[in-house]
């Protein structure tokens, strides 16, 4: 029903790649899925969480007295000026962070400790920080944390339950699907 709203091809293909990928790039891999899925929520419902700082008037305000500083500072045209005046274009952008949480929120989800430090192993392994030596167990557990992340704004984007299969915790609780993995667990599959 969702299927091209959400751009689910090309998602789909992020996911398959996520999963089909070595373990240490599997991070970078759902995360870029995440990052799909908020693009396309913002191109659906764009009054949902706001991107940005402040107002467009204020915004604008700041931009241009930030430019006229550059201006004072750096008269001739060089590269310096140019990238500053790049620049003024993303001042009034809420960083990552503060983005991924309102997104989450608009989507009334949870995120907890897990899944945030899970997040930044994502952004640790886009930008080629190095793991600890023997963290294989906690990258495992942290690509599981971030396949949960996806499963559950899809889930919740597409209106398709209020729970989810953790399948981070032991038993694979099911849980509601506003709830992190560190909340009181639901029902369990047992095997």
């Amino acid at each position: 029903m969702h299927y091209d709203e959400l751009s689910f091809q090309h998602i789909n293909w992020i996911y398959w790649h996520a999963v089909c990928s070595p373990m240490h790039t599997q991070p970078v891999q759902f995360g870029a899925g995440i990052e799909a899925l908020q693009k396309t929520y913002r191109k659906l419902s764009k009054s949902k969480y706001k991107t940005s700082i402040l107002d467009s008037k204020n915004a604008r305000f700041l931009r241009d007295e930030f430019l006229k500083i550059v201006e004072a500072m750096i008269p001739e045209d060089t590269e310096e000026k140019r990238e500053f005046i790049k620049k003024a274009s993303d001042l009034n952008n809420a960083s990552k962070l503060v983005q991924n949480e309102r997104f989450y929120a608009s989507l009334f989800l949870n995120m907890g400790d897990k899944e945030k430090k899970a997040w930044q192993r994502r952004n640790d392994a886009a930008h080629g920080n190095t793991n600890k030596p023997g963290d294989t167990v906690e990258l495992m557990r942290d690509i599981q944390l971030l396949k949960n992340i996806f499963h559950r704004i899809v889930i919740s984007m597409t209106g398709a339950s209020n729970q989810y299969i953790d399948g981070y915790s032991p038993k694979f609780p099911i849980r509601q699907l506003r709830e992190s993995v560190e909340a009181s667990d639901r029902f369990f599959f047992e095997g």
